[in-house]
C-alpha cells in the first residue's frame, strides 16, 4: 500500500512478469462507494538489464508521482533503485552509496530473510545536536 496523487494506491508487480516490467497499480478513487481504478504500466527497457525488479512504492511528496523500482537482489556494487515516471514513460538510475558488502550472511544463507525496504522521504542526518 501506498499514496498516488494523494490518494490510497496499491502497487503490484508479477514476479514472474516483473523482469519484462510490468505494473499494476490500483488507486481508490472514492472510499465510501469502494471505486478502484486501474492502471497497467509497461516498462520494456527494464528487459534489457537482465535483472528481476521488484516494485516498492510511489513517491508522493512532490506530486511528481514516480514509481521507485529495485532489483530484487544485492548485486556487485554499486546498488541502484530506478524512478519511473509515468507521465513522461522515462526511467532514471540514482546509484545507492555506502552498500560495500555483499557477502551477507542472513541474506545469503536465508531467502525468507532477503528483503529490501525503501522508504523515499527518508533523510537521516547523522549530526549530534
Amino acid at each position: 500500500m501506498t499514496r498516488y496523487n494523494g490518494k490510497l494506491a496499491l502497487m503490484y508487480s508479477d514476479k514472474f512478469r516483473s523482469y519484462i516490467g510490468r505494473i499494476e497499480l490500483w488507486v481508490l478513487e472514492d472510499a465510501a462507494k469502494h471505486e478502484w481504478s486501474n492502471t497497467i504500466f509497461s516498462l520494456p527497457r527494464l528487459a534489457c538489464l537482465k535483472t528481476m525488479f521488484q516494485v516498492y512504492c510511489a513517491t508522493d511528496d512532490d506530486d511528481a508521482g514516480e514509481f521507485i523500482v529495485a532489483p530484487e537482489t544485492l548485486g556487485a556494487p554499486p546498488f541502484y533503485v530506478l524512478y519511473y515516471d509515468p507521465k513522461k514513460n522515462s526511467l532514471r538510475r540514482v546509484d545507492i552509496e555506502g552498500i560495500t558488502e555483499t557477502k551477507l550472511e542472513y541474506w545469503d544463507n536465508d531467502l525468507d530473510r532477503r528483503t529490501i525496504s525503501i522508504f523515499p522521504s527518508q533523510v537521516e542526518n547523522l549530526m549530534f545536536l
